[in-house]
């Protein structure tokens, strides 16, 4: 089978100099808003995991209402978490984490704000790429 080069009206004949560098930005482009549009999703992603976590340790810490009990299961969980996961799960981390889910206790402000930025990133997305809604 033989490829045909044929040029569409209104548009540079393959090979053109200047079709194939539109065609290179337009194809930047879509790289870099896929990729300011994946850590956007990453962030709220995180963002929520790291609301959970803090939450999670938090409940069990104040279940067992002892400050020496509390310290104990933050160490340990953290060196376990450390192991599997690197030291993003450190214990400062760890501590950072329950603040956050102190300050913010309301999981509505937290889920709201990531539904939100998921609700940006899904309408940055190009419509084909847009799952079809479901009847």
């Amino acid at each position: 089978m033989t490829s045909r080069k044929t040029a569409l009206p209104g548009l540079a004949k393959p090979g053109d100099p200047t079709d194939s560098q539109a065609l290179l930005g337009d194809l930047l482009s879509l790289i870099e808003k896929a990729r300011e549009t994946a850590a956007q999703a990453m962030n709220s992603a995180l963002t929520l995991l790291y609301w959970h976590i803090g939450q999670r340790i938090r409940s069990e810490v104040l279940a067992g209402a002892r400050a020496d009990y509390g310290e104990q299961m933050v160490s340990t969980v953290s060196r376990q978490l450390t192991l599997e996961y690197g030291h993003s799960f450190g214990e400062k981390n760890l501590r950072h984490m329950m603040r956050f889910a102190e300050v913010f206790n309301d999981p509505a402000i937290v889920f709201e704000s990531a539904l939100a930025a998921f609700k940006d990133v899904a309408n940055a997305l190009p419509r084909s790429a847009q799952p079809k809604a479901q009847t």
